[in-house]
């Protein structure tokens, strides 16, 4: 973004000091700069890491039968005491929500849903209800079962309404409470070879760490080996791309010009919509930067 700043700035003091015939810099020197870029940024989109479309922060929710541990999950991982505790089945009753600060240091929302009930009053009508929302809608799922507990035949049918509920977001089951059988082996519960699990266990903190990274790396949030990746939105991407087609345009229009005053204006377009694509990720207004620029590049008006 500062070499397109650095760019629009020359191109608009051109603008203004075109009767003054001076030239501020060569047109194909700055074709040269900006065709790469506009390289640089197509190289970037490519290399990005594919990113969920939240608005704000992907969000995992905890599915499963009731007592199977999923607000002692959430408690653990959050470092917070969000969730109520209790033996008794059924306690949690509304969706509870915590974030959840990945060792990779990007934060995820953490939802730990009622479970979806039988709708035998209001109440429970109204928590499975804001249970399926919240599968509805998020970007990872964590189907929690017991690992001394395993009822198969109600865990199976559970996870299918919730895949029915969510059919694209890649899914993870956690046996949990490892540490209460003999070698903590997972129960035999095998709905879908085809998903990944993993055993946890909240009194002893064993595979948490693990948890955290298999989250981490089936929502894509890690970089890649050479820790050089970012992940991008789908928006995030095309906004990439069509700033480095816009810098590119520039790139040509100047390319052909003796002096950039011949196509200052045309020039100064294309980099004004660059700019614009590459705030639209960052949030930034670069109006009041290009401006200063040009006063202190130029010291326009003395």
């Amino acid at each position: 973004a500062d070499a397109l700043a650095e760019t629009l700035a020359t191109v608009e003091a051109a603008i203004d000091l075109a009767e003054e015939r001076i030239e501020l810099a060569d047109p194909a020197e700055l074709a040269g700069q900006l065709r790469t870029t506009a390289t640089e940024l197509d190289q970037l989109a490519a290399s990005a890491i594919d990113m969920p479309d939240t608005a704000e922060m992907p969000s995992v929710v905890l599915v499963g039968r009731p007592n199977v541990g999923k607000s002692s999950l959430v408690n653990t991982v959050t470092g917070t005491d969000r969730a109520i505790i209790s033996a008794q089945a059924g306690t949690t009753r509304d969706v509870l929500t915590a974030l959840w600060h990945l060792p990779c240091g990007t934060t995820v929302e953490l939802l730990d849903a009622a479970g979806f009930v039988d709708p035998q009053d209001a109440v429970a009508m109204a928590a499975d209800s804001a249970a399926r929302n919240a599968v509805t809608r998020a970007d990872m799922i964590l189907f929690v079962i017991d690992s001394c507990v395993s009822d198969e035949i109600a865990d199976t049918s559970l996870l299918y309404e919730t895949r029915q509920t969510n059919r694209h977001a890649p899914m993870l089951i956690v046996c949990n409470k490892s540490d209460l059988i003999e070698n903590a082996t997972p129960p035999s519960f095998v709905p879908e070879q085809t998903i990944p699990r993993t055993k946890t266990s909240c009194a002893t903190g064993d595979g948490l760490a693990e948890l955290a990274a298999q989250v981490t790396e089936m929502l894509h949030l890690s970089a890649d080996r050479s820790g050089q990746a970012i992940g991008l939105h789908a928006r995030q991407r095309r906004c990439l791309l069509e700033a480095a087609e816009a810098a590119g345009r520039t790139a040509c229009l100047l390319a052909s010009a003796k002096e950039i005053a011949d196509v200052s204006e045309l020039a100064a377009v294309e980099l004004r919509e660059a700019l614009a694509q590459l705030g639209a990720i960052s949030g930034q207004i670069v109006t009041e930067d290009i401006l200063g620029r040009i006063f202190a590049r130029f010291c326009v008006g003395k």
